[in-house]
């Protein structure tokens, strides 16, 4: 199946293998995803037999470097959600690969089917914005979403949610893509 599955493709084959309506397979699958969300956001973990279990963790914050300019910054901290599969999931999505040798390979390792690319050596220039630019264009953004919101830039709240619904939905639709093709 190389083709993109999205929740109309779900829907519809929801309903040609259950024999009913696509109104409502709709509401099935619409339902589902919704508890799903709920639990996660109230219980921050959900199990489904025989497809795995979704989990809310927390991510730390952490320091970086932009790329851009090389100056140290703070990435805040976060949720997340994590999909583990149960396990006949993960039996019947690895057994076309069960039968593959592993090979331990190591860096002087050639494949006798593998071109060598010499590799090119590239060089970069770091080029230094000034601290204030970037602080200004954060703060130019922040005003034009609150002027897009139709509140002022002090009326947006700091404690944004930890992760989105969207977030949700697409960790929702990958489980869901799973198990549709177990079922295909």
């Amino acid at each position: 199946m190389n083709e993109k599955l999205n929740t109309q493709h779900i829907i519809d084959s929801f309903a040609e293998k259950q024999h009913i309506s696509k109104k409502s397979a709709e509401s099935f699958v619409k339902e589902f995803f919704g508890l799903v969300q709920e639990a996660l956001k109230r219980d921050r973990y959900v199990k489904i037999k025989g497809l795995g279990t979704f989990r809310v963790i927390e991510v730390e914050d952490r320091s970086s470097v932009n790329v851009n300019t090389g100056e140290r910054i703070n990435i805040g901290g976060h949720d997340k959600i994590t999909f583990v599969p149960d396990g006949s999931v993960k039996e019947l999505i690895n057994k076309p690969f069960e039968n593959f040798e592993i090979v331990m390979l190591n860096e002087e390792s050639v494949l006798e089917d593998t071109p060598i690319v010499e590799e090119e050596t590239t060089s970069y220039e770091i080029v230094e914005q000034p601290i204030e630019q970037s602080q200004t264009e954060e703060s130019d953004a922040e005003e034009k979403v609150a002027a897009f919101m139709g509140t002022t830039k002090e009326q947006i709240p700091e404690n944004k949610p930890k992760f989105s619904y969207i977030t949700v939905a697409v960790v929702i639709l990958i489980a869901l893509i799973v198990l549709l093709l177990l079922v295909l």
